[in-house]
C-alpha cells in the first residue's frame, strides 16, 4: 500500500464485476456517464514514476527497435536449450585442464560455479518478468537510470552498456580465435605464420556470422555443431587420459587471473539469459497462444537447470583429469594430440558466430550502407575480432585477463547489484489500496466523498480542485469492508511469498558479498603480487 503524497492526474480503471470495488458505485451517483464509462480514481505516485509511461523511452527505442526485434525472435524448447547449454561447453571446460587443480578444490568449485549460474540465471529470468523487459539493458536501464529528471544519465548508461558488452563479446571472440589457432598449430609444419591460420579461421566464422538472427537455420547448425565436436574432444580426452598421454597446458599464457578454480567459474558464465526467456516467450505464444499455462510458463527455468546440470555432469571428469594428470612420454601419441586440437579447434571456431551475433550493432553512417545491404556493422565487429586476435605476448594476457573480470561480474556480480537496487533501493510496484471512509490520511489524494479539506462535510462545499468522480457521493457509499478486504488479500499474498522472498534476498547478498567482493579483494591482491 502505498501512502506517498505525491499524486498524478486522473486515470480510469476498468470496471470489473469481480474486483471489491465494481459496486461502489450507483448509477444515480454519475447520471450523465454511459455503463460502458470506467471510473475514475487518484492513483497515488512518485515524480518518477511518471517515466514508466511508455512515450519516455521513444527515443531509445527508436535507435535499437529493429535490434531488439531481431535479438528475440520465437525459438523452440529445444533451441533455448542448446542456446542455454552450449556456452557451458567451450573456452572455459578447456582451460580446466590448461593445470593442475587439487580435487578437494576442483570439485567444490564446479558445484559452486554450476550452482551460482543457475541462481543468477534465474534472478535475471525474475527481473525480466518483474519490470516487462525482454533485454538485459532495459533492465539495467529502469534499475539505474528510470525518471524525467535522469534522461542524460539514461542515454549515457545506455551507451556504457552497449559499449561494454561490446569490448566484451570482441574479446572474449577474440580469444576464441587465439586459442583455436594455437590449438591448429600443431597440425601444420613448423613455421607456418600463426597470422595467416587465424585468418583463414576467422573467414570460416565470418560465413556464418553475416545472418541476422539467432533463430538462423545456419546459427543453429554451428552450435549444434560446436556441443558435438566438443563432446567427441572431451572423448578424445577421455582416451588419452587413460592411455596416460593427456598432455597439459598453461595458465601463463592466458594472464595472472587465470587458475583452476577462475577458469572454472569462467565455464559457467552466462549471457544473453534475458533474451533467450523473451525468445522463448515469443516461440510459446505463437504455438499455444498468448496465455500458455502455468506448467509452461516454468519452462525456462526447467531449461536452465537442465543445461546447467548437464554440463556440470560433462566437466566434472575434466576437473578429475586435472586433478590427478598422468603423461608418459613412452606412449606418447601424435595422432591423438592433432585429432584432439582439430576437435578443439572447431569447437571454438563454430561458437564464434554466436558469439559475434550477440555484440551490439556499432552504428554507422547511413550513406555507408551499400545497395547489398551488407551489415556493415557485423563486418565491423569482425574485424576487430581478427584485429584483437593477432594480438600477442603480454598484451593479449592483459586482454585475457579483462575479458575474464568482463564476463564474471557479467554474470554473477551484476544480477545481483540489479536485484538489490531493484527491490531496496527504488520503489517497488505495488498493489494501491484506496483509502476508506474514516480513516482518512491528512494529505492523501483520496479526499472522503462529499468534504473537503477545510473540514465542512456538505456535498456543496467540496473543494474546486476535487476531482469531479469523487464529487458528490454518499459518505456511505464506499464500505469500509472493501479496503479491509483488500489489505487482507495483499498481506495473504505477501506471507505466501515471504519465504520465497527471504530466500532470493539472502541468496543475492551472498553472491554480492562473499563470492563478489572476495573475489574481488583477490582480484586486486592477485594484480599487485599479493597473491
Amino acid at each position: 500500500m502505498d501512502d506517498d503524497n505525491e499524486h498524478t492526474p486522473l486515470r480510469s480503471t476498468t470496471h470489473s464485476p469481480t474486483s471489491p470495488s465494481s459496486d461502489e458505485y450507483s448509477e444515480s451517483d454519475l447520471p450523465h456517464r454511459s455503463e460502458s464509462s470506467p471510473h475514475l480514481v487518484l492513483l497515488p505516485q512518485s515524480e518518477d514514476s511518471l517515466f514508466d509511461i511508455p512515450e519516455d523511452e521513444d527515443t531509445d527505442e527508436e535507435e535499437t527497435s529493429e535490434q531488439s526485434n531481431l535479438a528475440t525472435p520465437p525459438l523452440s524448447p529445444s533451441t533455448v536449450l542448446l542456446y542455454l547449454f552450449s556456452p557451458y561447453l567451450r573456452l572455459g571446460a578447456f582451460s580446466i585442464l590448461s593445470g593442475y587443480t587439487p580435487i578437494q578444490f576442483g570439485v567444490p568449485a564446479l558445484v559452486v560455479s554450476a550452482a551460482l549460474s543457475i541462481f543468477c540465471r534465474q534472478i535475471w529470468f525474475l527481473q525480466s518478468r518483474y519490470l516487462r523487459r525482454s533485454t538485459t539493458k532495459d533492465i539495467l536501464l529502469d534499475a539505474f537510470a528510470k525518471g524525467r529528471r535522469k534522461r542524460k544519465l539514461r542515454k549515457g548508461l545506455a551507451s556504457l552498456v552497449s559499449a561494454l558488452t561490446w569490448v566484451l563479446r570482441v574479446l572474449m571472440a577474440a580469444m576464441y580465435l587465439r586459442e583455436s589457432t594455437s590449438a591448429l598449430l600443431v597440425c601444420f609444419p613448423s613455421g607456418t605464420p600463426a597470422a595467416l591460420v587465424s585468418i583463414c579461421l576467422a573467414l570460416v566464422a565470418i560465413c556464418f556470422s553475416l545472418t541476422t538472427s539467432i533463430s538462423s537455420k545456419s546459427i543453429i547448425l554451428v552450435t549444434y555443431l560446436s556441443a558435438a565436436s566438443f563432446l567427441g574432444w572431451l572423448v578424445s580426452a577421455a582416451l588419452a587420459y587413460a592411455r596416460n598421454n593427456l598432455t597439459p597446458g598453461g595458465w601463463s599464457q592466458q594472464g595472472i587471473l587465470w587458475n583452476g578454480i577462475t577458469s572454472t567459474m569462467f565455464a559457467f558464465t552466462t549471457a544473453s539469459t534475458v533474451p533467450l526467456s523473451s525468445c522463448l516467450k515469443s516461440g510459446r505464444q505463437a504455438s499455444y497462444g498468448p496465455k500458455p499455462d502455468k506448467a509452461r510458463s516454468r519452462s525456462f527455468v526447467l531449461l536452465s537447470v537442465l543445461s546447467a546440470s548437464l554440463a556440470a555432469c560433462l566437466v566434472m571428469p575434466l576437473v578429475i583429469f586435472a586433478a590427478r594428470p598422468k603423461l608418459s612420454e613412452e606412449v606418447f601419441d601424435g595422432t591423438s594430440v592433432k585429432w584432439m586440437a582439430i576437435l578443439k579447434a572447431a569447437t571454438l571456431v563454430l561458437a564464434l558466430p554466436s558469439i559475434v551475433l550477440n555484440a551490439p550493432a556499432v552504428h554507422m553512417p547511413g550513406r555507408m550502407y551499400p545497395p547489398l545491404r551488407l551489415p556493415l556493422s557485423r563486418l565491423a565487429t569482425c574485424l576487430a575480432v581478427v584485429a584483437v586476435a593477432l594480438v600477442r605476448g603480454g598484451v593479449a594476457s592483459t586482454l585475457n585477463d579483462i575479458m575474464l573480470f568482463l564476463a564474471l561480474a557479467g554474470t554473477y556480480f551484476l544480477p545481483a547489484l540489479t536485484h538489490i537496487t531493484t527491490h531496496y533501493i527504488r520503489r517497488p510496484l505495488s498493489i494501491v489500496v484506496p483509502t476508506a471512509p474514516g480513516r482518512q490520511q491528512p494529505g492523501s489524494p483520496y479526499m472522503q466523498p462529499g468534504s473537503a479539506p477545510g473540514g465542512s462535510g456538505s456535498p456543496s462545499s467540496s473543494s474546486p480542485s476535487s476531482p469531479p468522480a469523487l464529487r458528490g457521493r454518499d459518505p456511505h457509499m464506499r464500505a469500509p469492508s472493501h479496503d479491509v478486504l483488500l489489505q487482507r488479500k495483499e498481506k495473504l499474498l505477501q506471507r505466501r511469498r515471504l519465504g520465497k522472498r527471504l530466500f532470493w534476498d539472502f541468496g543475492v547478498w551472498v553472491v554480492l558479498l562473499p563470492v563478489c567482493g572476495g573475489g574481488l579483494v583477490w582480484t586486486v591482491g592477485r594484480i599487485a603480487g599479493r597473491f
